[in-house]
């Protein structure tokens, strides 16, 4: 489910020059296909970089690593960024005057993905949020790093 989504995010967050601002919208997706799913969160976005919040998880990528930190279960997933944009098969992608409004995403696998956005806003870059140090989560939490 997370693949899925962060798949379809990508490619909104693709389309838009997010290299000289950070961009930040709600979002609603549904996922038809292999693994159904239906949830919203907030995405913020700075070129390859992005912070995503949805339900139980958040999702931080500096554009090289990204730590899925799944709050309920207290694990920490730490892996090597992906492109994810080899996983779309194709997207039709719906504006509200020049912002994007959401989109259909189709996967490679067959999958769906309906996303529709709101609040989108711009803003000057920041750093601040697009990565976490798993040193400063309580000692419960357990950390998986799947890096080579």
């Amino acid at each position: 489910m997370k693949k899925l989504l962060l798949s379809a995010l990508t490619v909104i967050l693709s389309v838009q020059a997010f290299s000289q601002v950070t961009a930040s919208f709600d979002f609603i997706a549904s996922v038809k296909g292999n693994y159904p799913f239906n949830g919203s969160g907030t995405a913020l976005v700075q070129d390859t970089r992005y912070y995503v919040r949805t339900g139980g998880f958040e999702i931080f990528c500096d554009g090289n690593t990204r730590w899925m930190v799944d709050t309920a279960a207290e694990e920490v997933t730490v892996e090597t960024a992906e492109n994810w944009m080899e996983m779309v098969a194709g997207y039709d992608l719906r504006y509200d005057g020049n912002k994007i409004s959401g989109a259909l995403i189709k996967l490679t696998d067959g999958s769906e993905v309906s996303i529709t956005v709101s609040g989108f806003t711009e803003s000057i870059p920041s750093s601040t949020k697009f990565s976490i140090d798993v040193s400063t989560l309580p000692d419960n939490y357990i950390v998986t790093d799947l890096r080579d």
